[in-house]
Parts: C-alpha cells; sequence; structure tokens
C-alpha cells in the first residue's frame, strides 16, 4: 500500500510542478514574482509529511489558483497573443512523443486533476489514429472568471506539445487528439464532417435540457447553431454526398439506388425539415408549448442524425467502396474544397 500512496504523490507532484513551471513563464511575461515556485523544490521539500497527501492536494489548489489569476492578467493587459507566446516556449519544452497511446499516457500525468480512482480524465482510443478525451469535473475551470480560457490555454498548449501531425481540438464538453492525414480520402473526410457535426448535436443536446430547466430559450444562439447546421451539415456536407457520391450510387447497382433513394435522401430530407421547423417557431413569442416543440424537434432531429451518421459510416460508404471509381470520386471531392466559414464553427463549439 505505501508503494502505492508513494507512486500516487509523485504523479500529483509532477502535476504541480508542470503547472507551476508554466506559471514561472506567465510571471516573467508579467514582470512579476512567483508565488508559489513549487517545481523548484523537491516533493520532501514541499509537502506536510504528517499529511501528505492533504498537503499535496492543498498545493495543487493555490498553483492552480495562481495559474488562472496569471493567465487573466496577461489576456487582459497583454491580450491573447501575449498570452499564445508564453505557452509555445513552454509547450516547445514539454514535447511528448509516441504512438496514440503513449500520448494519451503522457498527457494524462500532466494534465489530471483530483484522483486516478476518480475518473476525472476519460480517454477513449477509437482507432489507430484517433482518440476521444472527456475532461470530466475539471478542477481548474473553477478558478477562471471566464472558464473557456482555460480550454483555449490548454488547446494552445497541446497544440506545440505533439508531435508533427498530431492534431488536437479542445470543445465545451470533450476534446479530440487525431493523426491529421496529409490528404484524406474522401471517406476520410466525409467521417470527419460526420464528427463535427456530432458536436453540433452534442451542443444541441444540453440546449434542449437548459430550455428544459428554464423555459426559456436563448434565439441567438439557436439560430447561429441552426444556420450552422444548414450551412455545413445540409448545404456542405449532404449537398456534396448527393452531388459526388450518392448520384453515382445509384446508377452502380439496385441496391445502391435503393440504398440512395429510399435511405439516404428520405433522411436528408427530413432532417431539412426539421430545420426549417425550428427556425420557424424561433419566430413565435416564447410560451411553454414553443418550448414543448422545441424541445421535440430538437431531440428527433439529433436522433435522426446520429443514426444517418451511423449508417452512412458503416453501410453506404463502404458499399460506395465496393461499387464506385474511387479516382474519379476523390478528384471530384479535391475539386470541390473546404467549408469557409470552418474556423467560426470551431470557435462557436468550443464556447458552447
Amino acid at each position: 500500500m505505501s508503494k502505492r500512496l508513494g507512486g500516487i504523490h509523485q504523479l500529483l507532484y509532477k502535476r504541480i510542478c508542470f503547472l507551476s513551471e508554466w506559471n514561472e513563464a506567465l510571471c516573467s511575461a508579467l514582470h512579476r514574482e512567483q508565488k508559489h515556485r513549487c517545481h523548484r523544490l523537491q516533493l520532501t521539500d514541499l509537502i506536510d509529511e504528517t499529511n501528505i497527501h492533504e498537503s499535496l492536494q492543498e498545493i495543487m489548489k493555490e498553483v492552480q489558483r495562481e495559474h488562472a489569476a496569471l493567465s487573466e492578467r496577461l489576456v487582459h493587459a497583454q491580450g491573447k497573443e501575449a498570452a499564445a507566446q508564453v505557452i509555445a516556449g513552454f509547450g516547445q519544452r514539454h514535447t511528448v512523443d509516441g504512438d496514440l497511446t503513449q500520448l494519451l499516457k503522457q498527457i494524462e500525468a500532466l494534465f489530471l486533476h483530483g484522483m486516478p480512482c476518480e475518473r476525472n480524465l476519460i480517454m477513449e482510443v477509437q482507432d489507430d489514429t484517433h482518440a476521444r478525451i472527456v475532461w470530466k469535473n475539471d478542477s481548474q475551470l473553477q478558478y477562471y472568471q471566464n472558464p473557456s480560457l482555460w480550454l483555449w490555454e490548454r488547446e494552445q498548449l497541446l497544440q506545440k506539445m505533439l508531435p508533427a501531425g498530431y492534431v488536437y481540438e479542445e470543445y465545451a464538453k470533450e476534446a479530440v487528439l487525431y493523426k491529421d492525414a496529409v490528404s484524406r480520402t474522401w471517406v476520410e473526410q466525409l467521417e470527419y464532417e460526420h464528427e463535427m457535426i456530432s458536436h453540433l448535436l452534442a451542443a444541441m443536446q444540453e440546449y434542449s435540457l437548459s430550455i428544459l430547466r428554464t423555459k426559456q430559450v436563448d434565439r441567438e444562439w439557436l439560430k447561429n447553431c441552426l444556420d450552422y447546421l444548414q450551412e455545413y451539415a445540409d448545404v456542405f456536407h449532404h449537398q456534396k454526398e448527393e452531388e459526388l457520391v450518392f448520384s453515382r450510387l445509384k446508377q452502380a447497382s439496385p441496391q445502391g439506388k435503393l440504398l440512395v433513394e429510399q435511405g439516404m435522401l428520405v433522411e436528408h430530407d427530413l432532417a431539412r425539415y426539421y430545420i426549417r421547423s425550428m427556425k420557424k417557431l424561433l419566430k413565435k413569442d416564447v410560451t411553454e408549448e414553443v418550448c414543448v416543440r422545441l424541445i421535440g424537434f430538437i431531440q428527433a432531429y439529433i436522433d435522426l442524425l446520429e443514426r444517418h451518421i451511423e449508417k452512412e459510416n458503416s453501410v453506404a460508404y463502404p458499399y460506395a467502396v465496393r461499387k464506385l471509381a474511387m479516382d474519379e470520386i476523390q478528384k471530384a471531392f479535391d475539386a470541390h474544397g473546404e467549408y469557409e466559414r470552418m474556423e467560426e464553427l470551431r470557435e462557436f463549439l468550443k464556447l458552447s
């Protein structure tokens, strides 16, 4: 038992030193003295040996409070560009390496909040190149006046720490870490777009719960979300599928025609109906009936697209790969271009 506790203490100490060294870089940029220089001390000099675990927890809280105060002060005084420069220098001194699983272990060691048994950090490897990260009960957030600043900092830092080719993207409820292909195949591109749509669906789910609790409707937020779904999920993604893949699949075989016309296209049209219906409701006065109908449409839309995405990933795309000329479709995709408001969409998702 003592050896196990010793390992936990070393883990907490490593986390404290990591944040303390980051704080030192922030203090340098602000030309001020650092209050808690924990990374300059040995573990035995830092703790109260009569109550090792509790003293480490208290030290961690102090270092976290100091970090939030310093970060907000720097951004307020000098702007995000100055904070990004500090993060870049610190991140380059703490690079991580290895395959996806090894990267996750290193991130966990440095960014762990609370005890390992509390599962405050959940990492799911989805395949060799893609992982989902859930930062549950992140204790750092409570020390910020604007918690989104911490999410931005963490994303900026991990991007600097990761090996070339890896991408880390932070969102309000979860994050993704993946190895970005230099050039995605058309299937990989469509599946990536599905991930972005899934993030929007998760934000809508949280929003519907907010309507249920408060009986209030944030018209501006929902309008923005519906606009992104209409522009990105439908006009950009669904139309691209229809024009570049499904039109060919209908000609490839009777089964392909059936799959497209009685499956994929029907669901695309139903998704458009739900978007139009929600936009109409946004023009009405907020009543209990409007709230109930909005929640109903949101849940129906989420359920539809989640099932639709699963069918496309597991059935429609693999069938298209078997039946269609891959080179021909790839050329069409390469010429199609990117979604013009992608950076705005990412920012919206991070703050949602």
